[in-house]
């Protein structure tokens, strides 16, 4: 069915929201829906399509340790700090699984927040932290698309923020996502 070019312009502004439909838009009225396809937008951020789609072991949360040293005491903040560290540099490494390495990291901040003993969160700890961190992405699809995060801005830089329980064990501490 042939669509009207005054529709299809009311169609692609209310219900698509494509900035290419406009007054000067080159669609003949003859055109169908199921044919039109929108115009790429340029953007700063370009990362590369990878075929390889899905995760593997690789991937999957390792539950690094960090010794007990008797002698060296440290902080809950450097404990927290030194196992995101352990934690994240398991990606930076170029043999790392394509759909979960990163070109880089930091760690932007650890917060302590009192509400987690009155949420549902498991695991649970005494040392709970929240960690805020950005990786720098090589591709899509990746593994890090699936964190809760606020923004993936210029320079593919992903910055992303979860909640972690640090549980100590006999080998050490022991870093872990908690969740509700």
């Amino acid at each position: 069915m042939p669509i009207q070019k005054s529709n299809l312009f009311l169609m692609c502004i209310l219900l698509l929201g494509l900035p290419e439909c406009t007054t000067s838009t080159n669609i003949t009225s003859t055109t169908s829906l199921s044919t039109f396809t929108p115009k790429p937008t340029p953007t700063d951020i370009q990362l590369p399509y990878n075929l390889v789609t899905e995760s593997s072991e690789y991937c999957k949360m390792p539950y690094g340790y960090l010794p007990v040293d008797d002698e060296r005491s440290l902080t809950q903040e450097e404990i927290v700090y030194k196992l995101v560290e352990i934690w994240l540099e398991r990606y930076v490494n170029p043999d790392a699984h394509p759909y979960c390495r990163i070109d880089g990291y930091t760690i932007d901040g650890i917060h302590d927040d009192p509400t987690f003993f009155s949420q549902p969160l498991i695991p649970k700890s005494d040392l709970m932290r929240v960690i805020v961190f950005s990786i720098k992405l090589i591709q899509v699809p990746n593994d890090w698309m699936s964190f809760q995060s606020s923004e993936l801005h210029q320079q593919n830089w992903l910055h992303i923020s979860q909640i972690v329980a640090v549980v100590k064990t006999n080998k050490g501490y022991k870093l872990e996502f908690s969740f509700p």
